[in-house]
């Protein structure tokens, strides 16, 4: 039995048909079918032909699966099975796809949602402000050109420290906020 027609039997409308389970047939050696290494995405074959039985057309996957394990020809029931566990890796990979379409569909509503949220968010949210440098109230090169005369080490970078600045200040009469001497 091809794929194409398992297809073709998956396809049929059984909207109120009850499947019995079927008895599973262990096999004594694996199939030719089963050792051959298939080919990922192979072309795809014609449909087949409607049998000429109209009576065949009618007669339900489950059925001929029942009928096929029932059978008392090995090849019969090794093809029912074969059936079966193609039929049930269909159903397994159509069920896996329907819910990777679902995932990406309500991924997608997700992402325009909260793209609509940040947007919203953004207009409603106080404008982000800089925070502006306060003025140090002294001029670091003057206190460091000081302080390495009084023989005091400091950084060349960064903040002066501030026992440094109140000697400094103390030592030239500066104020606090004005950086310039008393004259």
């Amino acid at each position: 039995m091809t794929i194409n027609a398992l297809r073709a039997l998956l396809d049929e409308e059984q909207p109120h048909a009850t499947r019995p389970p079927a008895p599973r047939q262990p096999r004594s050696k694996p199939t030719a079918k089963e050792n051959h290494v298939h080919d990922p995405a192979p072309p795809p074959a014609p449909k087949p032909a409607p049998p000429d039985d109209p009576q065949e057309q009618d007669t339900p996957v489950w059925a001929l699966l029942a009928w096929g394990d029932e059978h008392v020809a090995p090849e019969v029931r090794d093809q029912a099975a074969d059936a079966r566990t193609a039929i049930t890796a269909l159903r397994a990979r159509r069920d896996a796809e329907q819910e990777l379409t679902a995932i990406a569909v309500e991924t997608e509503t997700l992402e325009q949602r909260l793209a609509e949220l940040r947007a919203r968010e953004a207009e409603l949210a106080p404008p982000k402000t800089k925070r502006k440098k306060q003025p140090l109230g002294y001029p670091p090169a003057d206190v460091r050109a000081w302080a390495a005369e009084q023989g005091i080490e400091v950084s060349p970078v960064g903040r002066v420290p501030k026992a440094i600045v109140e000697q400094w200040r103390a030592a030239t009469g500066v104020r606090p906020g004005l950086g310039t001497a008393r004259q």
